[in-house]
């Protein structure tokens, strides 16, 4: 908030928006808004020989300025990446096949976590998570397990394979790794992106559910 706002007594918006399908989007920075906290999941992998999926890396930073009015640019269909013009604000590694998408591919961040490498025996990855890097499926053909957007770190488990291992577990929403089955693997889960705004709002925890 500006200091002329301040002394006008004017509250700052508060409020939300995440990004969850197709690929580019643009977020228009609201009216009396100039800090922003986003996090991001990178997409979950799909599977590659006997190996399940892996799982995306979670990411975020707090207090980016921003001016009301301008255009950040989104992009979610494997990296989630938010930037202004060419500068990247914020990216959330991909997991690829069962390389887990980490830290070390992801930029502009506070803090976060590493996917779950997929394993041998059909083991799929899990997305990151806000407390610890992401865990492996505990059994064959299962999908990786998802992480939310929300920060109350909900970490949602794949799904089963439907028949029995010929067809691995979709992995969750958002950063679980593909399932294997002996056959034919399931989906990926989702890359996904999510920004808030507002007076004492940050991740991982802090007021981050929606207002």
């Amino acid at each position: 908030m500006s200091i002329l706002m301040m002394l006008a007594g004017v509250s700052t918006p508060v409020g939300q928006q995440a990004y969850t399908t197709g690929s580019a989007h643009s977020f228009i920075v609201p009216s009396g808004v100039y800090l922003i906290s986003v996090v991001a999941v990178g997409q979950g992998g799909g599977t590659g020989g006997g190996t399940g999926g892996a799982g995306g890396a979670l990411v975020w930073r707090n207090n980016i300025a921003v001016t009301p009015g301008e255009t950040l640019s989104i992009n979610i269909l494997s990296d989630a990446l938010i930037q202004r013009g060419a500068t990247i604000l914020l990216k959330a590694k991909a997991a690829i096949n069962n390389f887990a998408g980490t830290l070390a591919g992801s930029e502009g961040y506070d803090a976060g976590y590493s996917g779950a490498a997929g394993t041998a025996s059909y083991y799929a990855g899990g997305a990151g998570k806000y407390t610890a890097n992401g865990d492996l499926s505990p059994t064959s053909y299962k999908g990786g397990s998802g992480i939310d957007l929300l920060g109350d770190n909900t970490y949602t488990p794949g799904a089963s394979s439907p028949n029995g291992g010929v067809t691995g577990g979709a992995g969750a929403d958002f950063g679980g790794g593909a399932g294997r089955g002996f056959s034919t693997s399931g989906a990926q889960g989702k890359a996904g992106l999510r920004i808030i705004w507002g007076p004492d709002r940050a991740y991982p925890s802090t007021n981050t559910g929606d207002m």
